[in-house]
């Protein structure tokens, strides 16, 4: 809702007789000033008479600018009649019991306001899922339809790139692309298997975090591998059979 009443501005037509009737002979024009997509910005000059006009020595002078998007759809119009009402009240050639802004001027508040209002709220980044996230490419990893594992195309390229095999997400079931089959992996156990044999034994992420004492991403900035973490979680859990020799 606005904070002003429109009803306590008058409007420029009811200004303009004020200036006829004490300049004959007197001159109204306006200037286009800049006219873009932004926006519109005119200037209004009162003129004495055609000599005055000539002379370049006006008697006032008004400048008034307009946006688009409003509920106001003729603005260049809107804009003119504005800025010839500056100049009028410049001359003080308006109602003093009123206020001095013309009521044109106060509709265009009103309708700009009314913009702003109605604009949606901007939308909050969503939270970033950090074991689907590629920091190299600041983009998420994704899987759909036919494709063996989780990749996302090369932003000016024609290329993918794949998910390593030892990223810290082991939490998924879908075998993770890797330039090695998934069967294969550098640490001995791939990450499919790896929760595999994790979820047999009723292990999840929470108590393997646990037992490293640190997140998985953080245990492998070591040189650790799948086997490792195996085999702390199993000695943490006393399960000591389930170790797996490492030559």
């Amino acid at each position: 809702m606005p904070q002003f009443n429109l009803d306590n501005y008058e409007m420029v037509k009811d200004r303009i007789p004020l200036f006829y009737d004490k300049y004959e002979d007197g001159r109204i024009t306006c200037d286009i000033l800049s006219d873009t997509a932004e926006g519109v910005t005119m200037k209004a000059y009162l003129w004495k008479n055609a000599d005055e006009q000539g002379g370049n020595t006006p008697l006032s002078t008004g400048i008034a600018r307009e946006l688009p998007g409003g509920f106001i759809d003729k603005y260049h119009e809107n804009c003119e009649t504005s800025a010839v009402g500056r100049a009028l009240a410049n001359l003080n050639l308006r109602n003093p019991d009123m206020d001095r802004p013309s009521r044109e001027e106060m509709q265009s508040a009103e309708s700009m306001g009314s913009k702003k209002k109605s604009r949606p709220a901007p939308k909050k980044a969503s939270a970033t899922n950090s074991k689907l996230h590629c920091k190299e490419h600041d983009t998420e990893w994704f899987k759909r339809g036919k494709m063996r594992g989780y990749a996302h195309p090369i932003e000016g390229s024609d290329g993918w790139c794949n998910m390593p095999e030892d990223d810290d997400n082991l939490w998924d079931e879908t075998p993770q692309p890797s330039s090695q089959p998934s069967s294969q992996s550098s640490s001995g156990m791939s990450n499919k298997e790896f929760v595999e044999r994790c979820k047999e034994q009723g292990w999840d992420e929470a108590t393997v975090e646990k037992a490293l004492g640190k997140s998985v991403i953080e245990f492998k900035k070591d040189g650790k591998n799948n086997v490792d973490i195996w085999n702390v979680v199993a000695g943490m859990n006393n399960e000591y059979d389930l170790m797996i020799d490492v030559e």
